[in-house]
Order: structure tokens, then sequence, then C-alpha cells
């Protein structure tokens, strides 16, 4: 695959246009890539709730589950223009997430949901300190040490995926911003996608749901029915109507 890769190079000026093949490849390319960040995520999300790896595989669960994740993958893509190293963050991000998942089940009997993101949004140095009782310093060191010299190996050796000031790139970088700000806002087309039906949500029982259709289907879906439960309008009329009730004699203070 590198081979064929560092033969793309010869297309080096505006003349030079990527043949059939070319494009045919690398086309290729990437729908491997994402089957198998598709598989690989399903495989983590099933061993960190502790259920059979290819437990409710190739489900409508399992591909919602992929979409952040090939999200995270086309943008990296279009920032770094390399394939490989796109994959291999991608994959790093989505350890990190189930990693997580996986010591909050052991320690606190609970999945990551999408009310963790407050705590992240509200880091200081005591819940530093709390974080680090569970994963090692040295462990994070380490990993930013990796990424750093993954980052550098890949730049230097991986040939570019786009060519120079490509549509295609700009293309693909506008639409993952959008799927991204929608999943973000909850948009009305989000709610279809990740539908409670399609993804089997069973109310009350987290586990479940996660069971059926992933952790990152879980997380989305939560975060889109927040967004859009925030939207809807305050009826004054029910506000005044309960205002006007009786509710009995206060309790003694």
């Amino acid at each position: 695959m590198i081979d064929r890769l560092k033969r793309l190079r010869a297309v080096k000026n505006k003349s030079d246009t990527p043949t059939r093949g070319d494009i045919a490849f690398k086309f290729a390319m990437i729908l491997g890539l994402c089957l198998v960040m598709a598989l690989v995520t399903w495989v983590l999300d099933r061993a960190s709730i502790h259920v059979e790896l290819d437990a409710y595989a190739f489900s409508y669960g399992f591909f919602a589950n992929a979409v952040p994740v090939l999200l995270v993958f086309a943008l990296m893509l279009v920032l770094s223009n390399r394939a490989l190293l796109s994959m291999v963050v991608s994959l790093g991000l989505v350890a990190v997430v189930y990693t997580a998942n996986m010591l909050k089940l052991k320690y606190l009997d609970t999945p990551v949901a999408f009310s963790d993101v407050y705590l992240l949004g509200n880091l200081h140095a005591a819940t530093l300190e709390l974080l680090s009782n569970y994963v090692s310093g040295w462990y994070v060191a380490a990993g930013l040490l990796a990424i750093i010299g993954l980052f550098a190996l890949s730049l230097w050796l991986e040939p570019r995926l786009f060519v120079r000031r490509s549509i295609t790139r700009a293309v693909v970088g506008v639409l993952v911003l959008v799927c991204m700000f929608s999943i973000g806002s909850g948009a009305r087309w989000i709610g279809h996608v990740y539908g409670p039906k399609k993804l089997r949500v069973v109310a009350w029982a987290p586990m479940l749901t996660i069971l059926h259709s992933g952790l990152l289907s879980s997380i989305v879906y939560t975060s889109a029915e927040r967004e859009r439960a925030l939207d809807v309008p305050v009826n004054q009329n029910a506000v005044d109507t309960l205002l006007k009730m009786d509710t009995g004699p206060a309790l003694p203070a």
C-alpha cells in the first residue's frame, strides 16, 4: 500500500492529474480503512461492557456507532492529508473513550455518558488529581510522546492523499463540519438517524441501550435529545394554570 501511495507523488503540478486507477485505489483504500475502524470500534465497545465481541455486529447500531469515528477520521484526513495517520489517531481517541468507559464501569458501575462532558469542561487541579488516581500520569505522557512521534514520522514518510488545492478536500471538510455541528446542535435529521426505535433505546437502562447500539450511538442520541428538549417553547398557559392551582397549606418551617 505504501509503495502504491508513493507512486501517487508523481502528481506535482497543475497539469498533472491522477489517473482513474489512482482515484479507484484511493477510494477503495478509504473504504477499507473505514470498515476496519468500524470493526475495531465495535470490538472495543463490546470489550468495554464485557459481552461477546460479535454481539449485534452489523446491526443498525453497529453502523450508527461508527459514524462519529468516521467523522473524526474524515476531519483528520482533511487536516493532515494522510490516510494511515488519520486512522491511527482516530482509533487512538476511540481507545481512550472506551478505556474510560471500562474504568468508569469498574469503579462507579455506570457507563460514560453525555453528562461527563461537563466534567471535561470544568477541569481544575482537584479534578486532575482525582483522575490521576485511575490513570497513571506516565501512561498519559507516553501516549502524548507516541502521538507526537507518529505525527512527525507520518508527515515525513506517508504520501499525501489529496493533490494540492483539492476541491474534494474542501468539500469533504465542509461536509464533516456540517455533520459535526448538526450532532452538537441536535439537528432534526440527527434525530431521525439516531432515533430511539432504530437504536432500540431502553428507557432508564443505559447498559441495555449500549448493548443494542453502542456507546457512541448512545451519547449522540442523548446529546441530540437534550438539545431538542431545550428548544421546546414554554407553554405559558400551562405555567399560569400550575401557579393558580391550590397546592394546599405550606409545610411548617
